[in-house]
């Protein structure tokens, strides 16, 4: 075999190698909520949050049902999408954006806002974290999802 062939055969492996990284990936990518849902999800929190003891509790609850409709899209969008395996355990990453996101809502709970201006700066600051924190955590299930898949193929 000379030397032009093995580099050859080189460059067709890393080709066929890159290509089952990218179908695995959107194999993936598809079973997982889209980022647009990501982006309401965190708006939703990030209002519920938000608005949490500067409205009265009892229509701060009611806010509560914005959750509704959101839930009931998503579960009209996962039925058209492939069933996603349960990965058998998270990364580290993974569980740091959980505790993220569970600490900026704690957080966020001392923090009562007195004026509109600060209602959106809470707003604003909540919707930066939970975004970052659901996007993470949505990105390490897809990358787990295909270590995890790679891993049972073995």
């Amino acid at each position: 075999m000379s030397l032009e062939e093995t580099e050859s055969s080189k460059s067709e492996a890393a080709a066929m190698l890159a290509a089952a990284h990218n179908t695995a990936t959107a194999s993936a990518e598809q079973s997982e909520p889209p980022r647009y849902f990501v982006v309401l999800a965190s708006m939703v929190c990030a209002v519920n949050f938000s608005m949490f003891g500067v409205v009265d509790q009892v229509l701060w609850y009611w806010l509560l049902l914005l959750f509704v409709p959101l839930g009931f899209w998503f579960f009209v969008e996962r039925r058209q999408r492939p069933k996603s395996r349960i990965p058998l355990r998270h990364s580290g990453k993974y569980m740091l954006a959980v505790l993220g996101l569970m600490l900026a809502a704690q957080i966020s709970q001392f923090w009562i806002p007195e004026g509109p201006a600060l209602v959106a700066a809470k707003f604003a600051a909540l919707l930066a974290v939970f975004w970052v924190t659901l996007s993470i955590m949505r990105r390490e299930s897809i990358t787990n999802r295909i270590y995890d898949g790679q891993e049972r193929s073995a």
